[in-house]
């Protein structure tokens, strides 16, 4: 997508943000940093990386994080902090405002799934311990700018030329993050309300006039756009995480509390048709899923065909990264589904759907990811009492997009 295309969707996204988001510069960069794209405060720096690896999904969530980090004042708060471990805190509150706003992560960027629940100064109390491995992760991922870059954008947070873009800044920061969020939402609601207004008058508009796309011209029938990776995390049962243990960390005088969850009774079973027709990258990329959603629950992986070839327990990223699939004959959904234990939460199945479906099975979700519906192969396939999510096979990543930073808690 072209860098006009996402500021305009931007803008229509984010309106509380706009004043500060016209006045930045948009530059493609050649800078050997391992950061996809950056920002000094003034200008956001993509390389072309950006453009060649990432989908349109994922560009605009990119661009709205650096954006974020400039809206959040994050270049010049909390000077004498490990700067590593600050970004690393500073990127997970970011995503998780992006994520629950509805933009799609793009995969291996830092992702924690409560980093709302605290402050910048908790969630950095929290992380200490792991000071070292995440020092070690950012330094290899992320791109800090020098000592003089910061200086320099410091002073002209005070310049007379940016005094009114800060003073609208500095009431951004002093609003309640889900509060300002919400405004924004109801903004950006009443922006779209009024666009579908007019389609009324005019059913072949499909842009706004500031070139927006929507999805469907068809009012009342357009169906809702949701990223795949949260249709499951609507649809897999997560238990909650026991929290009994803990541990003190003192810093200037500060004794923090840590959480650490108890050993989990949840059972997690999923069972990988593993006829000729599937793909294993793509069924790595949402077992990858399912593991950042399944954290408080034990995942269990086999593979079926015409018979069942075992569980294989998942405990860390490399468990997935070394499945190798076992079968490659025909498929037979109603034996599969019986292979299932009796007492497993969530028990689920990733397929592309080429067979004809059990009549009643609504303990088992369904993964189907093909271009094809389900119908296609099933023509009774609406009709069943089956859960399913279908993920057309274009929206899932490739394999190397889809690694995730998991930091094992001890």
């Amino acid at each position: 997508m072209e860098i006009n295309n996402i500021i305009k969707k931007l803008l229509i996204r984010y309106p509380l943000f706009g004043n500060i988001i016209v006045n930045l510069q948009f530059c493609l960069c050649s800078d050997l940093v391992p950061a996809p794209a950056y920002t000094n405060g003034e200008c956001i720096f993509y390389k072309q990386d950006f453009i060649d690896y990432f989908t349109d999904a994922e560009q605009e969530f990119i661009i709205a994080h650096e954006i974020f980090h400039i809206v959040l004042n994050h270049l010049s708060r909390n000077i004498g902090k490990d700067k590593d471990l600050l970004n690393f805190v500073e990127d997970a509150i970011i995503n998780q405002l992006l994520v629950r706003d509805g933009l799609t992560m793009p995969s291996g960027v830092i992702y924690i799934p409560d980093a709302l629940d605290y402050s910048v100064e908790e969630l950095y109390m929290k992380y200490l311990p792991y000071l070292q491995q995440i020092k070690e992760w950012m330094n290899s991922n992320t791109y800090h700018m020098g000592i003089s870059e910061i200086e320099t954008w410091i002073n002209k947070i005070y310049s007379k030329d940016l005094e009114e873009l800060m003073d609208e800044n500095s009431k951004i920061n002093s609003t309640d993050l889900e509060e300002l969020m919400n405004e924004n939402s109801k903004i950006r609601s009443k922006i779209l309300d009024n666009y579908q207004e007019q389609l009324k008058y005019d059913a072949n508009a499909i842009k706004t006039s500031l070139g927006i796309e929507f999805p469907s011209v068809n009012v009342g029938k357009s169906k809702a756009i949701l990223d795949w990776k949260n249709l499951l995390n609507k649809s897999i049962y997560s238990p909650d995480e026991s929290t009994t243990s803990f541990y003190e960390v003192e810093m200037d005088g500060i004794i923090k509390k840590e959480e650490k969850p108890t050993e989990s009774d949840s059972e997690s079973e999923i069972i990988i048709d593993s006829s000729f027709s599937m793909q294993m990258p793509k069924i790595k990329a949402i077992l990858r899923e399912c593991k950042n959603i399944l954290t408080a629950s034990h995942m269990k992986v086999g593979f079926f065909d015409i018979e069942f070839y075992g569980w294989n327990e998942i405990k860390t990223e490399k468990d997935i990264d070394n499945l190798q699939i076992v079968g490659r004959g025909c498929t037979d959904f109603v034996k599969m589904v019986e292979c299932f234990s009796n007492n497993a939460d969530n028990k689920i199945i990733l397929t592309d759907g080429e067979c004809i479906y059990p009549d009643n099975c609504p303990c088992v979700l369904w993964i189907i990811f093909n271009d094809l519906t389900p119908e296609h192969y099933d023509p009774n396939f609406f009709q069943k009492k089956i859960n399913y999510i279908f993920i057309n096979t274009k929206d899932i990543p490739a394999p190397e997009k889809t690694k995730q930073l998991i930091l094992e808690r001890k």
